[in-house]
């Protein structure tokens, strides 16, 4: 998943912090393990059963957090890639579709109050974890995207009508050997 970003404002962004808000479907997971370092980059915690399949999962938020601190910008541009992986899916017959939607920019400028209390900012304020470092909780402005749509992958999965099929053919060379 790749996240291109630009955000301006026609007030300086003064000593603001960014993070995204990932939420990764069920039938997709992040292997936290085999991540590359990120370099401008910090992951909070989150927990993904790599062996689980989507069928026993659930979407989880992930939060990403910009070590870039926006200094007296009025314009912030950043680029940054979070590999994914598909999950098993059950055998049903049809395709499973796994659908990712963009992640969510959050802004936070902790000595700028005039920022948060902007009557235009303050439906948009939610918790967040502060840095990605610890499980403390900050105030963040959701910033809305431009119209941007989910990207839908199509996964086949296996035909249930022909289990006892491979069950048989399966037993019988094990059995014969």
């Amino acid at each position: 998943m790749i996240a291109d970003t630009s955000i301006g404002s026609s007030n300086r962004f003064i000593d603001c912090q960014i993070a995204y808000r990932f939420v990764i479907p069920a039938g997709a997971y992040v292997d936290m393990d085999s991540i590359p370092s990120l370099r401008d980059h910090r992951i909070a915690n989150a927990y993904f059963d790599v062996e689980a399949p989507a069928h026993r999962s659930t979407d989880t938020p992930l939060y990403v957090c910009s070590k870039r601190a926006l200094r007296k910008n009025f314009v912030f541009s950043e680029h940054f890639e979070l590999p994914f992986r598909l999950r098993y899916h059950q055998p049903t017959g049809n395709e499973a579709i796994v659908k990712l939607s963009p992640p969510r920019l959050l802004v936070r400028c902790p000595n700028n109050t005039t920022f948060l209390s902007e009557k235009n900012c303050t439906k948009y304020i939610r918790k967040a974890p502060c840095d990605c470092l610890s499980d403390a909780k900050c105030d963040w402005v959701i910033i809305s995207a431009n119209e941007l749509t989910p990207i839908e992958m199509s996964i086949p999965t296996g035909n249930p009508a022909i289990r006892s099929f491979v069950i048989f053919v399966t037993f019988a060379f094990i059995v014969v050997g």
